[in-house]
């Protein structure tokens, strides 16, 4: 029998699809009843979520029936420009829109491309290979990202390219034992790929992880932690320097076989605080103890070399660098880090003590018939602790955490989302630097990988990337730029704005200055779904479809952290 509500019915579908409320693209089923969508839930056959959903991607069609969905082309009339001012929009045709986008750009193209930026934050498709070619094509090198430069892991990827050879990473949750988070929010819908993470997080809790949790608030993953370590906002980075003091100068844990035989750790320092090298080759030179001499990094028949101690070489004594950064953490003593941080000095020696202990330097376990180093302790962090003044330097420190006990790739420390194919290394795969040292390679390509550091030189585009050596990228720099081109010695101002798919006045970190370089850009071509503050702001603004629309592949972001040794190591497909 049918009941009321089929009645009348001519569809009641479920459609798979993709979530694309946030990055993380989680696969979704979209339940349509008469064409008008009704319901979104999880797909549970989805890798990323496995039927899991957070409030965002239920509520996802409310802007599809949103009344400022913008539905036709427009063109502004009113030539000022401000929060609140009305553009008083005249409705245009496509091809009137067309015409004159058309012949602005192609007057721009012709004059100096350069001055054309376009900024999206869209999928990784559409942000990193469509809009990089596009714009490559047209001969600008201004791309950005917008607001998701400010908010993102600027101090976080750097790191990961450095130590991991990837551009993200995160603690093998499933085998880790002792975890340590510094101002990030794992397993409590945040970071990437936050449905799994949350699930991936109550297991191992379950399991008998201890969770510790360093931040100012005891919100979120502080609330549900064994324990909560309040800090001041931005001293992450003494706290962890104290903590590696406490392990390497009181404690004495440290994996001395994963430091000698995987870092530089045991190359020589020269007096200006570069790789000593070996005058014939220029390479890095390390200590040999059996043939009782300095010797190149690769030298096929090099014996056990020294990770600590001072050697002479022409006359001269030098150090490995392992001696010094020993000899330099010394410094931040418990004592003095409290100082700093709040986090009393006890706390701190026991923390320290605690993930040395939890560590389990030397033991091992066997996955898939493979015996493994264990390490099931980890730290990790993210934008919390990044987000503040030499923030690239406080996620080195807290890195090097887990350098010192050796939970680098290993099962149950931290993990480089895996870049490595099953069958040969592609063009991501980390390769070798002539001196030794992991380079992120093609992986890095869309992006400025840190290593080797590139030359400082007067910027050729608007995120002043030129001026940075090792960041990933500098799109908070735009604004500043746009403002002040002189300052940083720019030959051209920017005429041209394309923006699509966002909200720059709401999402960097200073609207009014925002406004400000909006209103000193010339023309302005935006995309919008809904009308938004900084629509508002366009010339011409075209109609753009909700993620429910579009018929272009959303793509999932396959970066499942499989743990080394089990099954084969893959992250692109």
């Amino acid at each position: 029998m049918l009941d009321s509500a089929t009645i009348g019915k001519k569809e009641d579908v479920w459609i798979k699809s993709t979530c694309f409320m946030c990055w993380n693209t989680c696969g979704i089923r979209v339940n349509r009843v008469d064409g008008v969508v009704v319901k979104i839930e999880g797909a549970s056959d989805c890798p990323q979520n496995w039927g899991r959903i957070c409030a965002k991607g239920n509520s996802g069609f409310m802007s599809l029936y949103d009344p400022k969905r913008v539905l036709y082309p427009m063109r502004r009339t009113n030539p000022e420009k401000g929060f609140g001012v009305d553009p008083r929009w005249e409705r245009i045709s496509w091809e009137k829109a067309l015409e004159i986008a058309g012949e602005r750009l192609t007057k721009i193209r012709r004059e100096d491309p350069r001055r054309l930026v376009v900024s999206s934050f869209d999928t990784r498709g559409q942000s990193g290979v469509f809009f990089g070619s596009w714009t490559a094509a047209f001969g600008t090198p201004n791309f950005w990202g917008g607001g998701a430069q400010y908010y993102c892991g600027n101090g976080f990827h750097p790191v990961t390219y450095l130590t991991h050879g990837t551009w993200f990473g995160e603690p093998d949750i499933r085998n880790c034992r002792f975890l340590m988070l510094f101002g990030t929010q794992n397993g409590s819908v945040t970071n990437h790929l936050p449905m799994e993470l949350a699930a991936k997080m109550a297991d191992a809790r379950t399991a008998g992880m201890k969770l510790i949790v360093v931040d100012p608030l005891g919100i979120n993953a502080g609330a549900k932690a064994h324990e909560w370590v309040p800090i001041r906002p931005g001293t992450d980075a003494a706290l962890a320097l104290s903590m590696i003091h406490v392990l390497l100068n009181e404690e004495k844990i440290y994996d001395r076989v994963f430091l000698t035989r995987y870092t530089n750790g045991p190359y020589l320092i020269g007096e200006d605080g570069r790789y000593l090298r070996d005058r014939a080759s220029g390479k890095p030179l390390m200590w040999d103890l059996a043939a009782k001499k300095a010797r190149p990094f690769d030298e096929p028949d090099l014996g056990e070399v020294a990770l600590e101690g001072r050697f002479s070489v022409d006359g001269a004594e030098f150090p490995t660098g392992f001696t010094l950064f020993k000899e330099n953490v010394r410094q931040y003593t418990p004592d003095k880090a409290a100082l700093i941080t709040t986090v009393p000095a006890a706390t701190i020696r026991r923390l320290a003590q605690e993930f040395g202990k939890e560590a389990r330097i030397g033991s091992t376990i066997t996955i898939a018939g493979k015996e493994l180093p264990y390490r099931p302790a980890a730290a990790n962090w993210y934008r919390g602790a990044t987000a503040h003044k030499h923030g690239m330097l406080t996620g080195l420190a807290i890195q090097f955490l887990n350098v010192i006990v050796g939970a680098i790739d290993v099962p149950g420390g931290h993990l480089g989302s895996n870049p490595v194919s099953r069958t040969a290394p592609l063009y991501w795969s980390p390769a070798a630097s002539a001196d030794g040292l992991i380079v992120p390679e093609g992986y890095a390509r869309r992006r400025k990988p840190p290593y080797p550091a590139t030359p400082v030189k007067a910027p050729e585009r608007y995120d002043l990337l030129d001026l940075c050596p090792v960041a990933p990228y500098g799109g908070p720099f735009f604004t500043e730029a746009v403002l002040h081109p002189e300052k940083y010695k720019l030959d051209y101002e920017l005429d041209t704005l394309i923006i699509c798919r966002s909200n720059l006045l709401m999402t960097c970190a200073n609207a009014d200055q925002m406004a400000a370089a909006l209103k000193k850009i010339p023309f302005i071509i935006g995309f919008a779904c809904e009308m938004s503050e900084t629509a508002e702001f366009a010339d011409i603004l075209l109609p753009d479809t909700h993620y429910l629309e579009r018929l272009d592949a959303i793509p999932n972001e396959p970066t499942e952290f499989v743990g080394a040794g089990e099954g084969h190591w893959y992250w692109m497909l």
